[in-house]
């Protein structure tokens, strides 16, 4: 019944929403066609991703804000990336050294394994806030406003969330644990 409810929500959501939120984003692509498609899915997956998406008071919203933020992190990786094509000499891209090993690539997915288990292993309502502001990009106050909780509420969830992940990894990896988060709450808008 509950599966049930949730694909018509789902369903329902993207004849109501895709071309709309393709629309806006393709004018927020300057008319790239292909990457408008790629982010209206991309955040309809998002949507998908989350547990109970058909719990959400205002799903329009929700994929608007995960839209924008999908552009916004490309863009960002489009000037890292040409950033960083500028300060490597493309005929140094096959030396020793700029290169990522195996090893570092097995280790940064067992820490990501272990991560994902801490994240997972969260109360419901503080995992779904840490994943909407960390993974989603969501606001504080976007948590808030769709939750029906206090912008201060939503901080101190995330804040919380951020310092068992970083506790537990710490516990895992001792001798290169990451640094811990201060008792100092967040003074960020994120």
């Amino acid at each position: 019944m509950m599966l049930k409810r949730r694909d018509s929500f789902l369903k329902e959501s993207y004849q109501r929403y895709r071309d709309e939120l393709y629309r806006y984003l393709r004018r927020m692509v300057n008319g790239r066609s292909q990457e408008a498609k790629d982010i209206t899915q991309m955040a309809f997956t998002r949507l998908a991703a989350l547990t109970d998406p058909q719990t959400l008071r205002n799903p329009r919203a929700f994929l608007y804000t995960t839209a924008r933020n999908i552009v916004i992190d490309r863009a960002r990786r489009r000037q890292v990336k040409a950033k960083h094509m500028e300060e490597v000499p493309l005929e140094s891209w096959h030396e020793p050294g700029h290169g990522i090993s195996p090893e570092h690539i097995a280790l940064d997915r067992e820490r990501l394994a272990v991560l994902k288990t801490v994240i997972e292993n969260l109360p419901a309502k503080p995992r779904r806030i840490f994943v909407l502001n960390r993974v989603y990009g969501l606001s504080y106050r976007e948590i808030a406003e769709e939750m029906g909780l206090k912008e201060e509420n939503v901080k101190k969830h995330v804040f919380r969330a951020l310092k068992k992940c970083t506790t537990e990894m710490a516990k895992i990896y001792k001798n290169s644990a990451p640094s811990t988060p201060t008792d100092e709450m967040p003074k960020s808008s994120k």
